[in-house]
């Protein structure tokens, strides 16, 4: 009876040999057993010896035990690794995502707890649940995964280098382990600089760049294109002034800087530096980028203009008459120049050789002038060439600078010699006494004067006047003597229809001649005062046909017209025309005397798209009558009629009835489907557009493009009652309410509402029913008696309990109730909970029952809620015998 028991090994085996083959352990005999133990992880998780006891005993001794340890070694390590990945390989741009990848391996001999992963430099490490790390615990080998992701600064941006992550893990039984990942910043800086002219102002306001002080207005833009945040930029404009510094600019920012500049003379004056152009360069730098700079151009507009003016001011010393007729009169000159320009003029010369003067060397600024005064004496050698042939003493001056080229003014003066004869024609009056000619027949009277202005008597002497029929002979005229007639023309209609011919003028040469003399005339000119006149006058009349109210408000309204056209001139008006296009009238090549009129009448019917567009979207029917001539410029009258327009819309929602559901034609069951009408009519005289009807209950929405006055669209939709709204009471009050809404562009929304009464009925029938045959019949057993059930049965009474919901409306929170037993058995509380049961639904609850001998009997109770609280009760018996 030699047993070895050793609960740590499950193969001890014995060795068998000669010893052990009688199943006795013989004095000094040694038996040999052998057995293996697989260390565990537990084990090594838990250190220190593996240490087994095994125990030997018979049947003649007492056991005897002895135990064997082997150390264990412990060898607890874990290894990080961590990995960046970031779009295109490099972090260019703030807003990017880095994303990271940790792997935590258990690289000892030991169960690793207490697991951590820390990385200040992130905030959404997760580990990646799997399999491995269910049991909160790093397994030898295995290995955890993390995921964590960084969203790029603009910070990181501007610092560069790399950006670097370090990741630490750590556990229970070793010491932490770090690896860290780095992705590489590319950092792009860049600048742009925009330059824009703005306007050009004040100076001599005409918006051009052409005058002193004239201001050009820049708007100089800097923006930081690159991806790194710009310090200390500057920007710069020498020609304005500007100078901006310590300004710092983040990825795609920009600022704005207004400057000018004022044109000065000198930019005149130099042509803007030759080129005509002044250019205006702005720089722009920063630390972080090299500079770059735009440059706008403006054209200058340097008017160059040299005037001279020259006049002869008197006539003095030779026979001190003030005439050019004798030698040795002296002619006075003034000889002006001036700068008309906006360049300054410099070696300015003023050259007159007749008179012998010579300037030179001045200097002209814009609008500056200098006069100089010359002298001219006549000479025998003028009087006996007469001024060279042709009667004048011509002077020219002549006017040059460096930036113009060389002008000249002519002064010419009349020679007086001894031979003369002169004649002087005036008008002396006019008929009406207003000196001016603007009627037939009025009498134009002139005066005619013949003398002799030399020192040579005169001999047939002749004065004609083509016009009044004048014609006159004088024998002989001395020297200073003159001879006055008075003669007469009287104003036709066709002088003033003809405008004197065109120039406006009646024109009236009287000539004189002599035999010693070439023929002289004088000219009088009567002015004409032709009013071609044309007038126009529309009237608005009345209102007749159409609707008869005689107003304009429907259509069919013919709006009658009269239209007037006179000539209140002085002259006959032809090719005349009067044209209404509205109306249709169309006149032409007509001809209208002074004073006189005419008259014509016409109409215009209104129509739908008259009241429709509000008369164009004024309120009035406009109504321009035009009339033109040959000799007037066209004259228009323009005539407003009110309209009156009625816009009007009229909704009329009807609740029709009620199908389908259960067919009863009320509004008591979820299904029944709620029938409405929607009617929308035009009541006013504009075609009312884009008509739209809307029910969002029933999801009606239709859409009528015009409703012409008067027309009726009815349109029909339902709604589906649902069990919430039987459940609610309509809401409360008993009632489904439904809001429709009309509208169109012509006016505002209209609303309907249209309540439909539904059927609120809550009710419950309980039935509690008894077997006395172990469930196979059911009785409901109202009276006594009831069944027989014999207590040699070998069962118990079975109750079978139902409720019928047989309202409309779901009931709530169901719950049975027996008087005599506890339904719930052991749990807690005597009642059977059923919830909720819905319109056509049944509960049902079957309880089995205590033997009891006698007559058994019992009320159960079904409550519910509704609006109102619902109950039912019922009994069941049955006699135990």
């Amino acid at each position: 009876g030699v047993t070895v028991n050793d609960p740590f090994i499950s193969n001890l085996t014995l060795v068998a040999d000669a010893t052990t083959a009688d199943d006795e352990l013989d004095v000094g005999e040694t038996w040999h057993y052998t057995a293996t133990h697989t260390v565990t992880q537990s084990e090594i998780d838990a250190g220190g010896q593996i240490v087994n006891t095994a125990t030997a005993d018979s049947d003649q001794t007492g056991p005897d035990t002895d135990d064997a340890s082997v150390p264990v070694e412990q060898h607890p390590s874990l290894n990080i690794v961590k990995d960046a990945a970031i779009a295109g390989g490099t972090a260019d741009a703030a807003g990017e995502v880095i994303s990271y990848t940790i792997a935590v391996e258990n690289t000892g001999n030991q169960t690793l707890t207490g697991v951590t992963v820390n990385d200040p430099f992130i905030s959404n490490l997760t580990l990646v649940a799997d399999a491995t790390t269910a049991d909160d615990e790093l397994d030898v080998g295995e290995t955890w995964h993390y995921t964590a992701t960084h969203t790029v600064t603009q910070a990181e941006i501007d610092a560069g280098g790399h950006i670097v992550n370090t990741a630490t893990a750590d556990s229970d039984q070793t010491g932490p382990d770090t690896d860290d990942a780095s992705v590489p910043v590319v950092q792009a800086p860049a600048i742009a600089l925009d330059k824009a002219i703005v306007g050009i102002s004040g100076g001599n306001g005409n918006g051009s760049l052409d005058a002193p002080n004239d201001v050009v207005s820049y708007a100089i833009t800097v923006t930081n294109t690159g991806n790194i945040t710009l310090h200390d930029v500057t920007v710069k404009d020498p020609l304005t002034g500007l100078s901006m510094s310590g300004v710092t600019l983040a990825p795609g920012a920009s600022e704005t800087y207004l400057t000018s500049y004022t044109l000065t003379q000198a930019d005149l004056d130099n042509n803007a530096g030759g080129d005509g152009m002044i250019e205006n360069t702005a720089i722009a730098d920063s630390r972080e980028t090299d500079a770059v700079s735009d440059t706008e151009e403006i054209e200058v507009f340097a008017s160059r203009a040299l005037s001279i003016d020259k006049k002869l001011t008197s006539i003095s010393n030779g026979n001190d008459n003030a005439v050019a007729d004798a030698v040795r009169d002296v002619l006075h000159y003034s000889v002006t120049v001036a700068n008309l320009g906006m360049v300054t003029l410099t070696n300015v010369t003023v050259v007159d050789p007749s008179s012998g003067l010579n300037i030179v060397g001045v200097t002209l600024a814009p609008g500056q002038g200098q006069t100089y005064q010359t002298t001219y004496t006549l000479t025998q050698a003028d009087l006996d060439n007469n001024g060279g042939g042709d009667g004048y003493i011509d002077n020219t001056a002549t006017a040059d600078s460096d930036q113009t080229g060389s002008i000249s003014d002519t002064e010419t003066t009349a020679l007086l010699r001894n031979i003369g004869l002169g004649v002087e024609k005036n008008v002396t009056g006019i008929t009406g006494g207003n000196m001016f000619a603007d009627a037939a027949g009025e009498v134009v009277t002139y005066e005619i004067k013949v003398y002799n202005a030399g020192t040579v008597t005169l001999t047939g002497v002749t004065v004609t006047d083509e016009l009044t029929g004048l014609s006159e002979t004088i024998a002989s005229l001395k020297p200073g003597d003159a001879t006055t007639y008075t003669t007469h023309y009287t104003l036709t209609q066709a002088d003033l229809d003809n405008n004197g011919g065109g120039d406006g003028d009646i024109d009236n040469i009287s000539v004189a001649d002599s035999d010693q003399t070439g023929p002289v005339s004088d000219g009088e000119t009567v002015q004409l005062l032709a009013r071609p006149l044309l007038y126009l006058n529309k009237t608005f009349v009345n209102v007749t046909e159409g609707n008869g109210n005689n107003l304009v408000d429907a259509v069919g309204d013919q709006l009658n017209y009269l239209i007037l056209v006179a000539n209140p001139g002085n002259v006959t008006l032809t090719d005349l025309s009067v044209y209404e296009g509205l109306t249709g009238l169309e006149k032409s090549g007509l001809t209208l005397a002074p004073g006189g009129t005419l008259t014509y009448q016409t109409s215009y019917t209104l129509t739908q798209a008259d009241l429709d567009n509000n008369g164009g979207g004024d309120g009035y029917i406009d109504n321009v009558a035009l009339a033109d001539s040959t000799q007037t410029l066209q004259v228009s009258d323009a005539e407003s009629v009110p309209i009156l327009r009625t816009i009007g819309l009229s909704f009329d929602k009807a609740f029709t009835g009620v199908s389908g559901g259960n067919d009863n034609a009320l509004a008591d069951f979820a299904g029944d489907e709620l029938n409405y009408s929607f009617t929308v009519t035009n009541l006013g005289s504009v075609t009312l557009t884009n008509v739209v009807v809307t029910d969002p209950q029933t999801g009606l929405n239709e859409t009528l493009a015009s409703l012409a006055p008067g027309v009726t669209q009815t349109y029909t939709s339902s709604y589906t009652l649902q069990q919430s709204d039987l459940d609610s009471n309509g809401g409360g009050d008993g009632r489904v309410e439904n809001v429709a809404t009309a509208d169109t562009n012509e006016t505002g929304p209209l609303v309907d509402s249209e309540a439909a009464t539904i059927l609120y009925d809550a009710q419950i029938d309980l039935t509690k029913y008894v077997s006395v045959d172990n469930g196979a019949t059911w009785q409901d057993a109202n009276t006594a008696t009831g069944p027989i059930l014999l207590s040699t049965a070998g069962f118990n009474p079975l109750f079978k309990y139902t409720a019928l919901n047989n309202g409309t409306v779901t009931l709530k929170d169901l719950t049975l109730h027996d008087a005599v037993y506890d339904l719930n058995g052991g749990d807690a509380g005597t009642d059977v909970d059923w919830g909720d049961l819905a319109p056509g639904d049944t509960a049902e609850f079957i309880f089995e029952a205590p033997y009891m001998a006698g007559q058994n009997s019992g009320d159960a109770t079904v409550t519910a809620t509704a609006l109102t609280p619902v109950l039912d009760i019922d009994n069941a018996y049955y006699l135990g015998a």
